[in-house]
């Protein structure tokens, strides 16, 4: 028999055109917008979800303009996230330092989620679920109030009455009849005893639901609890039909969630409670009085604190704050835990028993942050396909910062210049451009109405109370466009006509879908073409230059990386999602 081998140049190929076909297979599917580095995808979900988000209807009114700049947006960014880490910029000591504080942040999130959420909320705990929720227990109650602050007396004398009660049901005694004679819930009381039937969902969440949810039909029980006694009598256990559990494990597992969030965060609180012996606090008062007054200065929580810190430990002058059972909190470590940590909010009055608690708070957050660290979570949440919207947007960031704003040449005197004399004829050039304000009527009378009033006195503002805002450019060749917007300049022909200040008489127009109309327009404000001399935008041109360089540099990494990640788009259901009615 011959054994043939693959050379490692063939092998290689194969693979590169296994990827290349996995790739076209998920393009012909009809839920997926675009596929990029051979297996990775876009949906439609994904998409739509970005779009909401990210308010794309809003920046834009046509719909194509909306699907293909939010699509490109959405690849983009992605890809700025999977450089991210093929550059090693998550090894970044110094990048990694300005988004300590969100990452710890979100390792504290990911610790509750993980130790605490997932305890109850699990696959394991849905499927043991799964196995008992296809019913629900119908039943009757009788419920018996305990007087406040009772005595022993007065609630050994109420179970004496529940089990009276009880002695009657077994011994046949209607049940109806003794709801109307003892119970004091108004609902079993209007329903002859009947409840709302009880489910899994509630059984996970109330303690009597639970013990109801359990028993057979034909059950009868004595509940008590510290507010009142509960004689429970099953009277039927239907079956529900259920779906299989793989379609139905997610939505078990988030219902679980909302089950036992108060039990998940009763547990989480008390457990984070216990990480400092409070008993063995030792405050300095002095050093904590200092941080009040110094919580005064305007942004003090939002940058101030930094040089504020500095400066005394850098005059020796660091004190201690708390000595507890676990270490000390002086002046450096609480400057850390601000940085890496937590960050107390401005606000108006701060107390020294604020600045008490949120110590605490931000050492206790702290050491779970490293709990967290040490099970190795930080994976769950930081990496390219992190699905945790914070930290997406900071990798987004923090990349931009490296990649685009860090390449910016510097704005000096001599690279100004030259941009200037570059960008002479074309960005300092100034075209006319006029701001109006419209009003809009949809009758000829009525807008003959309001420029009566406008003659007879009435300011254009107030006419109708409310205007429209427009603004138009003039091109250098004469034809007219709206200033940062698409929309047609429908007023632009009578309103570069106009002098500063002036208002029309009324105007026919036709709108946008060709529906007449008629408007007043004020000239609110005129700037004449011109063209810009180097001290006309002294004040102006840095931010020019950078601006124009930002968006030189991030074309070139947006066409940088869809080269490197070659995302292929699915036309067909893209153009299906511009034109739904096709």
């Amino acid at each position: 028999m011959r054994i043939f081998r693959l050379s490692p140049i063939f092998f290689t190929l194969l693979i590169l055109c296994s990827g290349i076909v996995r790739g076209s297979d998920k393009l012909s599917d009809s839920n997926t917008v675009a596929v990029y580095d051979n297996n990775h995808f876009v949906t439609i979900e994904q998409l739509n979800k970005y779009i909401e988000d990210w308010l794309y209807y809003k920046k834009f009114t046509n719909r194509a303009d909306v699907y293909n700049n939010a699509l490109n947006d959405l690849l983009v960014n992605q890809f700025k996230r999977m450089d991210f880490f093929e550059k090693g910029l998550d090894k970044n000591t110094k990048l990694l330092k300005r988004i300590s504080r969100l990452i710890n942040e979100e390792l504290v999130a990911e610790y509750f989620e993980t130790q605490y959420v997932r305890k109850y909320a699990n696959e394991e705990y849905a499927r043991e679920i799964y196995r008992i929720m296809d019913k629900t227990v119908a039943y009757q109650l009788i419920e018996l109030i305990k007087p406040e602050n009772a005595s022993q007396k007065q609630q050994d004398s109420l179970k004496e009455k529940a089990l009276s009660i009880q002695s009657e049901i077994e011994k046949g005694k209607d049940f109806g009849s003794l709801v109307k004679k003892y119970s004091q819930n108004e609902t079993s009381r209007i329903n002859n005893g009947f409840m709302p039937p009880v489910d899994w969902k509630q059984s996970i969440s109330d303690p009597f639901a639970e013990i109801i949810f359990r028993l057979q039909k034909g059950d009868l029980r004595i509940l008590n609890s510290e507010n009142e006694i509960l004689i429970v009598k099953v009277t039927d256990v239907n079956k529900i039909s259920l779906a299989p559990f793989d379609s139905l494990k997610n939505q078990i597992i988030s219902d679980l969630k909302i089950g036992f969030e108060k039990m998940s965060t009763d547990d989480y609180e008390k457990d984070k409670k216990a990480l400092i012996d409070e008993n063995k606090l030792k405050w300095n008062e002095t050093a904590v009085k200092q941080i009040v007054e110094w919580s005064a200065i305007k942004n003090f929580y939002l940058n101030e604190y930094k040089n504020t810190f500095k400066n005394a430990i850098d005059n020796g002058n660091n004190k201690i704050i708390l000595e507890y059972d676990n270490g000390i909190v002086d002046y450096q470590e609480l400057l850390r835990l601000f940085d890496d940590v937590l960050i107390m909010k401005n606000t108006s009055v701060i107390k020294e028993e604020d600045i008490k608690n949120f110590v605490l708070e931000a050492i206790r957050t702290d050491l779970i942050a490293k709990k967290a660290e040490a099970l190795d979570l930080k994976k769950n949440i930081f990496h390219a396909f992190t699905t945790n919207p914070a930290v997406k947007n900071e990798i987004g960031y923090q990349y931009n910062q490296v990649e685009i704003e860090e390449k910016i040449p510097e704005p000096n005197s001599e690279n100004l210049h030259q941009f200037f004399k570059e960008n002479e004829n074309g960005l300092f050039y100034q075209l006319q451009k006029i701001n109006l304000f419209v009003l809009v009527f949809s009758s000829e009378d009525d807008a003959e109405n309001a420029w009566s009033k406008i003659n007879e006195g009435t300011p254009f503002e107030k006419v109708t109370g409310s205007y429209l805002v427009k603004t138009y450019i003039k091109e250098r060749n004469g034809e007219f466009k709206t200033y940062l917007g698409d929309e047609k300049p429908i007023f632009a022909e009578v309103a570069f006509k106009m002098k500063e200040s002036e208002i029309s008489k009324p105007v026919e127009f036709l709108d946008e879908s060709g529906q007449p109309g008629y408007a007043i327009l004020k000239c609110y404000s005129f700037r004449p073409e011109k063209q810009l001399t180097f001290d006309d935008v002294t004040n102006t041109i840095v931010e020019d230059f950078k601006d124009y360089y930002r968006q030189k540099i991030s074309k070139e990494v947006e066409e940088r990386l869809k080269n490197k990640y070659q995302p292929e788009i699915n036309e067909v259901v893209l153009e299906k999602l511009i034109s739904p009615g096709k």
